[in-house]
């Protein structure tokens, strides 16, 4: 996550996608005001540019299996996200030039569809199985 005061010195790119993922009692990420930054960040970038991922828990670098704040469930759902982000990009830029919308606003853990399979959230309005 990019520091808040940083955010303030050089703003965030015109056009560049964003994905953000933190846990909702993280010290650093929820409680220092990093996750208030990152919702300005995608208020300012806007939802068909930046998404944010709110997972529940308190552990800090919880995606890093070296660690002992590793969470397997939410690294998973990280990582499948942000491939989800980015090869669909990477996929269109080296084979058809298209663009493609990665944003999608604002999420809590618990309006984001989890099973496995389905593709990158793309609309708040859709359900969630429980874990």
């Amino acid at each position: 996550m990019i520091h808040p005061v940083l955010l303030q010195i050089w703003p965030w790119p015109d056009g560049v996608p964003v994905q953000i993922h933190g846990m909702d009692k993280d010290p650093f990420f929820a409680l220092e005001g990093d996750i208030d930054a990152a919702r300005e960040l995608v208020e300012t970038v806007g939802p068909e540019l930046a998404t944010l991922f709110v997972y529940p828990g308190d552990r800090h670098l919880f995606a890093d299996s070296s660690l002992p704040s590793y969470d397997a469930d939410a690294a998973a759902l990280v990582v499948r996200r942000s491939r989800g982000f980015l090869e669909p990009a990477w996929l269109a830029s080296k084979i058809h030039g298209e663009d493609i919308q990665v944003g999608s606003g604002i999420f809590t853990e618990t309006q984001v569809p989890v099973e496995p399979g389905r593709p990158l959230v793309t609309s708040a309005d859709e359900q969630v199985q429980s874990r």
